[in-house]
């Protein structure tokens, strides 16, 4: 995941696991609007803040992948929670969700995602400065 490098960013990495869970349902009519994404945020080796996609495919199908991966960036882009921080030595892991034939959509899972992302650091008791 490539972070911005044109603003001061705190290195930061998490220190114990959490599971997060986001949600997004809009239902404006049909279509509606539909994502829900659970992960899971671990320490890891090396450099960055790694995504994994262990999700079944009757859970989120694999098309989703990038809104998911681009909801955590948004996370730590300069508007999200973590604009501060640079993670470094963090694993996401998408391990389960929610679809709809109908009502997902890509901006679903990047709002979901974002907020299951954010959920899981406060789980984990947020972030720590990288050694």
């Amino acid at each position: 995941m490539n972070v911005p490098t044109n603003r001061s960013l705190r290195q930061v990495r998490v220190t114990s696991s959490a599971q997060g869970e986001g949600t997004f349902i809009r239902q404006a009519g049909p279509p509606g609007h539909v994502g829900h994404v659970i992960l899971l945020v671990e320490p890891a080796t090396g450099d960055g803040l790694t995504f994994e996609w262990a999700v079944p495919e009757t859970a989120i199908p694999e098309r989703f992948a990038q809104a998911v991966l681009r909801g955590i960036q948004a996370a730590c882009s300069a508007d999200g929670p973590f604009r501060d921080c640079a993670f470094t030595q963090t694993r996401v892991r998408i391990i389960d969700g929610l679809y709809h034939e109908t009502d997902s959509r890509e901006r679903s899972y990047e709002i979901a995602s974002a907020l299951a992302f954010e959920d899981a650091i406060q789980r984990a008791g947020g972030v720590t400065d990288a050694i």
